[in-house]
């Protein structure tokens, strides 16, 4: 029933690109000392939302046509060439990757406080609310 509300939909979206953006940096981070390793980052939200409106529209005749993380997968995932490389060919910066981590937190974070304060005012319109 709340699952065709654009905005949970958003928040959705949003908490899982934080999730996947979460799971880049601990990829990296395990990397470190892993010669010849390239950083990994993950699209940007908006640049992510922008491409996937249209994704968000396509009608299927099988739920298995589209799964709900076809929008999260390597697609998604670049090299991070922001970074020069260490001697060893690795080009994980430590700092890079705690400011990344931070981010997704924070884009976490957001994307949980819409989809309750969403959910707070849809059950106070229906009456089972504060």
């Amino acid at each position: 029933m709340f699952g065709s509300i654009a905005l949970l939909q958003k928040s959705s979206l949003l908490a899982r690109h934080a999730a996947l953006q979460q799971n880049v940096v601990s990829k990296n981070v395990a990397n470190v000392d892993t010669p010849g390793y390239r950083a990994q980052k993950v699209s940007a939200f908006t640049e992510l939302d922008e491409n996937t409106t249209s994704a968000s529209a396509m009608k299927v005749s099988r739920s298995e046509h589209i799964s709900k993380n076809s929008l999260y997968d390597e697609n998604l995932i670049e090299r991070d060439a922001d970074h020069l490389a260490k001697p060893n060919g690795n080009t994980v910066s430590l700092e890079a990757q705690m400011l990344s981590a931070i981010e997704a937190e924070r884009q976490h974070s957001k994307a949980m406080a819409i989809y309750q304060n969403s959910m707070d005012i849809l059950k106070i319109s229906i009456g089972r609310g504060r």
